[in-house]
């Protein structure tokens, strides 16, 4: 397959060809990226690559990693020394691209997002100490931004930083909750960035901040970016994020933990099937799904120190008796961990989908 996705003014192509999309530039072009294949600040590179590996090939070590970047780009017909390689396990056929033309600059954002295995927040605990040759494929958010512009070295690194609070803010948006912690995912273990200028351009971009409206382009246009790509590989958006599992599941409550934890509370005589689907009706409900979301922000403003336990428990008292449809005494519980707040909101949960399945009964 060889397709060609857009054509820039300056002879600059992106262009598809089988599980790779390259961006090939026609002359010299400066490009700062992330990269663990060529990356940092380079002059001297003839295209950038995002690259999904055969699935034989995604778990592999650094080495093996690079070695499959550089056969590839041998066989595409580039010297792997004037490439820049990014890698993700997201297919090609959902990359996402958005461009905008503002006076005579344009802007161009090409990404790729997979967050389902790997999403994790700015501090989460680290999976391994980042020195031996290990490489996790299992979700990873690449993002291009393209500029048609020379760009101040300065100005390209503020790029970055534009970018990745615009990845972040998609992610906050859609609420999608860190695999690793308790809290909203900021990105992913593996994510990588490139930022491309042209040095022959007329046009010179000295400040790419959120005051410019080269920052403001680079921030909308990679937030709109990412939740496109998210959407066609992971189908995240407003209406597959509208269950509670996915607004409770960071604080470890999946649909097996309720279900587990009704029958032990309960000791019903149910059905599996009738408890499954009670619980995927109620994680759905409009009530339930709204005020569980206020329940959670709660949780988070405690974590950050922004509410007090004794806050938490006399705003969450009125929510959670709302969600039980009986009163609450939140008093009587240990509430000075974000654990033992999470089951408080559970005991509710529990108590209302009782309540649905009696009266079903």
């Amino acid at each position: 397959m060889h397709d060609v996705l857009f054509t820039f003014d300056n002879g600059d192509i992106i262009k598809r060809i089988d599980d790779t999309v390259i961006v090939d530039f026609a002359g010299k072009r400066n490009v700062l990226s992330s990269s663990v294949f060529n990356g940092g600040w380079r002059e001297d590179l003839k295209a950038v690559f995002n690259h999904h590996p055969q699935p034989e090939a995604q778990a592999m070590t650094l080495e093996a990693y690079k070695d499959n970047i550089s056969r590839v780009a041998s066989e595409l017909g580039y010297s792997p020394a004037h490439i820049m390689a990014m890698g993700t396990g997201v297919t090609m056929e959902n990359i996402v691209l958005k461009s905008e033309i503002y006076d005579d600059l344009q802007v161009l954002v090409a990404v790729t997002a997979g967050a389902e295995g790997n999403a994790g927040r700015a501090g989460d605990k680290a999976l391994y100490p980042g020195k031996e040759n290990k490489i996790l494929s299992n979700g990873t958010i690449n993002i291009i931004v393209y500029f048609n512009a020379d760009v101040l070295p300065g100005s390209m690194a503020r790029a970055i930083m534009m970018a990745t609070e615009a990845k972040s803010a998609a992610l906050q948006e859609l609420l999608l909750g860190s695999k690793f912690s308790n809290g909203l995912a900021t990105g992913t273990g593996t994510d990588q960035i490139a930022i491309i200028a042209c040095p022959q351009s007329n046009y010179l971009i000295t400040d790419c901040g959120k005051h410019t409206k080269p920052g403001e382009l680079v921030g909308r246009l990679v937030k709109a970016a990412v939740k496109g790509a998210l959407l066609k590989w992971n189908g995240y958006d407003g209406k597959t994020m509208y269950d509670v599992r996915r607004r409770m599941a960071r604080f470890g409550f999946t649909e097996q933990r309720l279900f587990d934890d009704y029958n032990k509370f309960y000791q019903t005589t149910l059905s599996e099937s009738v408890l499954r689907t009670a619980i995927i009706k109620m994680n759905m409900t409009p009530q339930i799904v709204a005020l569980t979301s206020l329940y959670a922000h709660l949780l988070d403003q405690f974590q950050w120190g922004l509410l007090s336990e004794e806050e938490v428990a006399a705003c969450g008292e009125n929510i959670l008796s709302q969600i039980a449809g009986t009163d609450l005494d939140m008093a009587v519980h240990r509430l000075d961990t974000i654990e033992a707040l999470a089951e408080h909101w559970e005991e509710a949960y529990l108590a209302a989908l009782h309540k649905t399945l009696t009266v079903s009964d």
